[in-house]
């Protein structure tokens, strides 16, 4: 594991070499983009964007992923390959 000072010379190494790097995942906060990545996992960029546009309307907070049922969330991200484990894995993010 990287000692904090490491992590840092690592960002600013990456931040030089890679100066016009953004993150294609569409997202407004860090618990969105933390969603699609999860998502993103054997999946491209293009279509997590298409899905989470959606899916950020109807959760707005972590707290909305634990009120709904595993079935709904399949349904809601039924277009994601391997949606079954990442309804089932999304909520134990939060808890």
């Amino acid at each position: 594991m990287l000692t904090k000072q490491q992590t840092i010379m690592c960002i600013e190494e990456m931040e030089r070499m890679f100066p016009m790097a953004h993150c294609e995942l569409e997202h407004r906060n860090t618990f969105e983009l933390l969603v699609a990545v999860v998502l993103s996992a054997q999946c491209t960029d293009v279509l997590v964007n298409r899905v989470t546009a959606s899916l950020f309307e109807k959760y707005h907070r972590p707290e909305d992923y634990l009120d709904v049922s595993v079935e709904e969330l399949m349904d809601d991200i039924r277009s994601i390959g391997l949606y079954k484990n990442k309804a089932k894995n999304n909520p134990r993010l939060i808890a």
